[in-house]
């Protein structure tokens, strides 16, 4: 049987359907970048990834066999800005590492789907212009 129920283990409320079997939310929760952010720190990360097989700009119909460019990034941290005119989240580790960095900007909102392998994220980015809105996804899995 399923019904709504608040996360109330953690700083944030979330409204989330889950199961009688597990205590793993099934369905998809929108949250702010300041609620993002306060989900993320209470976790301990182990890796984040973004691939282009997991983003809505990538079409394997249109694939060019002489252009074979896909790849997979992975991280070891992320760090989140929820100023209100700076949402933004920085994938790797500081910006001042000689690390690969990689830094996602513009952020409206964040959806998460939680996943066998990690929390699969939908970051929402934008001027909030109408058309002006790109989704990218990563997956973030912890220890």
């Amino acid at each position: 049987m399923k019904g709504k129920s608040e996360n109330k283990n953690s700083a944030i409320s979330i409204v989330v359907q889950k199961t009688e079997e597990s205590n793993t939310p099934t369905q998809e929760s929108r949250m702010t970048v300041a609620d993002f952010k306060r989900y993320i720190e209470s976790r301990n990360i182990k890796r984040v990834i973004y691939s282009t097989d997991n983003q809505n700009y990538y079409n394997p119909e249109c694939y060019n066999p002489s252009i074979p460019i896909k790849y997979e990034l992975q991280f070891c941290g992320i760090v989140i800005s929820d100023a209100p005119s700076m949402n933004y989240i920085y994938l790797g580790l500081l910006p001042q590492s000689n690390h690969s960095n990689m830094m996602i900007d513009r952020i409206r909102y964040v959806r998460i789907e939680y996943n066998i392998l990690g929390d699969v994220v939908h970051l929402y980015c934008g001027s909030g212009k109408k058309g002006d809105t790109y989704r990218y996804t990563i997956l973030i899995q912890y220890e």
